[in-house]
């Protein structure tokens, strides 16, 4: 299948490189605007020791959720310059087919998420043996914990995503996820102001079950997490193969 399906991963590497290899430099960047700003503050020594305080950390994490989410523009610009009923119309008359295409462009997705997780693991070492050797310091744990948690949450989101781009194009498809989601929230917060005790009680639940810590409740739902987001994935997938030509009938030409 792989063989069959050659043309589309070489035309992705040649049109999409660059998201690529940004991908890959956006978590260096990461820790070194953060050490930069801190370091520029207070020298060498002092600023990296407030990188691993309170603030410093919180900056680190905002930092590092905004390297994710850049990753997740870069990922659907992969999806722009494909937005053409020519283009479509090949894929459709193409040996490998719709399927073949979305299932490259799928996994490009995924791969550029993991991409960034890999490479953000690899900042992290640096940092962490750079700020060991200026601080005689062990460097703030857990981190890469998050971005673990963070990457689930991507894949979650781009599952989303590409259903309303590949159905309205990306353009259309902003808007109509927007007013989706608005519409979602307005609703949810209806919800809440109409059964306040009800919602209390949800949350109340929700505390209790992750506040013990051990909490094989609690244990057994973040182990499904990742499952049941790469299972948003793939029906993602599947939806996107049914309503792609719809899509395609309102590209450009």
């Amino acid at each position: 299948m792989v063989r069959r399906m050659t043309g589309f991963i070489y035309k992705e590497w040649k049109l999409n490189k660059k998201y690529i290899l940004l991908t890959m430099l956006i978590p260096f960047l990461v820790f070194f605007i953060t050490f930069g700003i801190f370091m520029v503050k207070g020298g060498v020594r002092e600023g990296l020791v407030l990188v691993n305080e309170g603030d410093g950390q919180i900056i680190l994490v905002i930092f590092s959720i905004i390297g994710l989410a850049v990753t997740g523009t870069l990922e659907m610009k992969t999806y722009e310059c494909d937005e053409s009923k020519k283009w479509a119309a090949f894929v459709a008359t193409s040996a490998e087919g719709m399927k073949g295409y979305l299932y490259v462009k799928y996994m490009l997705i995924l791969g550029m998420s993991l991409i960034y997780m890999l490479f953000y693991g690899f900042a992290y070492s640096l940092a962490g043996t750079f700020y060991y050797i200026c601080t005689k310091q062990e460097f703030m744990s857990g981190l890469q914990n998050l971005i673990s948690i963070l990457f689930f949450a991507q894949i979650f989101l781009r599952a989303w995503d590409m259903v309303f781009v590949v159905r309205f194009g990306t353009r259309v498809g902003k808007i109509v996820k927007l007013c989706v989601f608005t519409v979602g929230a307005i609703g949810l917060v209806l919800l809440m102001n109409a059964f306040p005790n009800q919602i209390y009680a949800i949350t109340g639940c929700l505390e209790n079950l992750f506040s013990t810590d051990g909490n094989n409740e609690a244990m057994l739902i973040v182990g499904i997490l990742p499952f049941a987001c790469m299972g948003c994935y793939v029906l993602s997938y599947l939806l996107a193969c049914k309503i792609y030509l719809k899509g395609a009938l309102q590209y450009g030409k």
